[in-house]
């Protein structure tokens, strides 16, 4: 005989939420999902890195030049001088890097140098040249000590740097105007070389970091000598071919917890025009949709704007660029407000590290306009040039003017300028939009 169903006592009924709300409330929660999975889809696909490290290029000297004139004393006297053990630390650093591919070393010698109005090679080890840097030693060494052109110092440390090698460069970067000139002439002056230096080498690249340390001697200002124990700031110049200074400096290289780094305050880096820029477009819009050319991985095809959390209405995208062989920091390459894009209805609104080591670029605009999109990372005076720069060589015990550097806006205007003209931009990504 067949079983009967049970049946279930019957409830009264009470009043349930409206089926509306739940969808609505469903498809909140739903769209943020799809925002936050359209934005990683592609770093989940990946494993590991997005691309094995190049072989870092060989490096066959690092010559380190220590400017040993007056101005520099202080630097030497103060008891606990940051910028001696920097130097150990960084030159140091530097002399035991292996390449990462073959474990061989990156660097087969280092050359250590004071330089003023003569270049003076000092056989020493590193740890030994950095111990004893003093006045005594200073002046022990000889060379004009009491006026020192930093054109001059400058395009020596260029042309004594042959391929292959790097220079590094240290200095208090003060300007020094000899009868006749002024700031802006030197500027040009220095400009004028490097232009002249960048047709023989083309690659040639500078990194500039302002840093800090004790300091504790004489202070020339202009027709008067100041005593003078603060914090002041002096300058750490590389140069060589950017392939040599990416072996030096590129992430993962020195050690991130280096203790030089938190005395460096600022950077500015010059370099060349990149090419072989590496990226693809995401498969999912942020905002809208969109189909990706099966024979183009660069262009997109039926773009439409879509609504977005906020209620505005637009399109937007990501491209996914490999990381590029650049000495530009981390800092730089993920702020929007580095890069320039073209046409202006679009805009950079978000750029991201992934969890695949690959960089993001969020690309919106309120409307779909069809044609070429570039986004190009542009080369520009760093804003902190000013912020630093003493147009005057008075006043130094004025605590405003301690952590300023008399000139060195005309000094590094004239190293930007060459790379500002020939490479405005750094690198260029270009997205075609088409129907």
């Amino acid at each position: 005989m067949a079983r009967q169903r049970a049946r279930k006592p019957s409830k009264p009924q009470s009043k349930s939420p409206s089926w509306g709300i739940i969808v609505a409330l469903l498809l909140l929660v739903g769209g943020g999902a799809y925002l936050w999975l359209s934005s990683s889809k592609s770093e989940q696909s990946s494993s590991g890195q997005v691309e094995n490290k190049p072989a870092l290029a060989h490096i066959k000297a690092v010559k380190v030049f220590v400017e040993n004139s007056g101005s520099m004393d202080g630097y030497v006297r103060a008891v606990n001088s940051q910028l001696k053990s920097d130097l150990n630390a960084l030159v140091s650093g530097m002399s035991i890097l292996k390449d990462p591919t073959s474990s061989a070393p990156l660097v087969d010698t280092i050359e250590l140098n004071y330089i003023n109005s003569e270049l003076i090679p000092i056989k020493s080890s590193i740890s030994r040249f950095t111990e004893t840097l003093s006045v005594q030693a200073f002046r022990d060494y000889g060379g004009s000590r009491a006026s020192t052109s930093l054109q001059d110092l400058l395009e020596r440390v260029q042309r004594i740097t042959a391929p292959e090698e790097v220079s590094i460069f240290i200095s208090d970067m003060i300007l020094d105007l000899q009868s006749g000139q002024s700031a802006e002439s030197v500027s040009t002056n220095i400009e004028t070389t490097l232009r002249r230096h960048l047709m023989n080498r083309p690659h040639w690249a500078v990194v500039v970091w302002r840093m800090e340390s004790d300091f504790d001697g004489t202070y020339y200002e202009a027709g008067a000598k100041v005593a003078l124990k603060a914090k002041r700031p002096y300058y750490i110049l590389m140069m060589g071919d950017q392939a040599q200074l990416y072996s030096l400096l590129s992430k993962g290289q020195l050690p991130d917890n280096l203790p030089f780094y938190k005395h460096r305050t600022h950077q500015m880096i010059l370099e060349q025009t990149m090419d072989d820029l590496q990226y693809t477009i995401s498969p999912s819009a942020i905002s809208g949709s969109l189909a990706l050319d099966r024979n183009d991985k660069h262009t997109i095809h039926e773009a439409k704007v879509g609504k977005q959390p906020s209620g505005a209405r637009a399109f937007a995208f990501e491209v996914k660029m490999y990381p590029p062989q650049t000495l530009q920091d981390e800092a730089r390459l993920l702020t929007p407000a580095s890069y320039e894009v073209l046409p202006a209805t679009y805009r950079l609104s978000k750029v991201r590290r992934g969890n695949d080591g690959a960089i993001y670029l969020r690309i919106e605009s309120p409307e779909v306009v069809l044609g070429a999109v570039t986004v190009s990372l542009m080369q520009m005076m760093p804003q902190w040039v000013n912020s630093v720069h003493a147009e005057a060589n008075t006043a130094i015990l004025d605590p405003k003017n301690l952590s300023r550097t008399y000139g060195i806006k005309y000094i590094l205007e004239g190293l930007s300028r060459p790379y500002e003209s020939s490479s405005a931009k750094l690198f260029t990504l270009q997205v075609n939009l088409k129907e």
